[in-house]
């Protein structure tokens, strides 16, 4: 199966689009959403059946055993996977490689929830795990085709950036080798760094930075000179969303 990077900037463009039902924000926590108004968990089918999601990242791996009508149901990607005559649906494990198995294990969860649930951001080193948490979220859900979980990710991304600020860091790289170009997700990195980014540290660390990044960010700021401000994600967040694709 292709990774999603072999995704082109033209699909992007075909995906992006407002919500029907935008996510509802829930009033516990700035970081938890509530079920998309409307949108209810499916009915347990085959409550026996299961299959294994296998978390991949360097030397770490775990498994996460996961009924199949969920798997299937929320990802038409693991529901091909799993119905064909390929490995996965012989041996009903799918194998996610670079992923955390903190990141697959949240998926795991909003797969049955329709949550995202993050821990309280006690200083900079939590606040760079969530974000980089965040980050995965929403390429595996392009990976999976899942834009509902884009979606949250992404809002909940804008949300903690607001409460706590923008600090460079593993997000923007991880960004950049794995969103698509002309992803929803290197847009908002785009716009808040160019809004609120550390430049000084840009400055000072050029090496550890994607070069790719730095051209485009450059690129916008020039392109918006004299507006800067309306580019804050804040502001415009349906930008940042992808189109939920109903089917028939």
């Amino acid at each position: 199966m292709s990774s999603s990077n072999n995704i082109v900037e033209g699909d992007w463009q075909s995906r992006l689009g407002i919500l029907t039902h935008a996510p509802q924000h829930s009033a516990i926590s700035p970081f938890r959403f509530d079920v998309i108004r409307g949108e209810y968990p499916p009915q347990l089918e085959n409550p026996t059946k299961l299959v294994k999601l296998v978390a991949k990242d360097g030397d770490l791996e775990e498994d996460f055993i996961v009924h199949k009508y969920f798997a299937c149901h929320y990802s038409p990607v693991l529901r091909a996977a799993f119905n064909s005559d390929f490995l996965e649906g012989q041996t009903q494990t799918y194998t996610i490689i670079d992923a955390t198995p903190h990141a697959v294990k949240i998926l795991v969860e909003w797969l049955y929830t329709q949550l995202i649930n993050t821990a309280p951001i006690e200083d900079d080193a939590v606040h760079v795990q969530q974000r980089h948490l965040l980050v995965q979220l929403w390429v595996l859900g392009d990976r999976f085709l899942i834009p509902k979980l884009q979606n949250l990710a992404i809002h909940a991304l804008n949300r903690l950036i607001m409460a706590i600020g923008l600090r460079p860091g593993l997000s923007v790289e991880y960004t950049w080798a794995h969103a698509p170009v002309g992803s929803p997700l290197r847009l908002f990195f785009l716009h808040a760094h160019a809004v609120i980014g550390e430049f000084d540290w840009y400055q000072q660390n050029l090496d550890s930075v994607p070069k790719e990044f730095l051209a485009e960010l450059l690129e916008i700021i020039g392109d918006n000179q004299g507006c800067l401000e309306e580019l804050l994600p804040n502001h415009h967040m349906t930008r940042y969303e992808v189109r939920e694709i109903i089917e028939q």
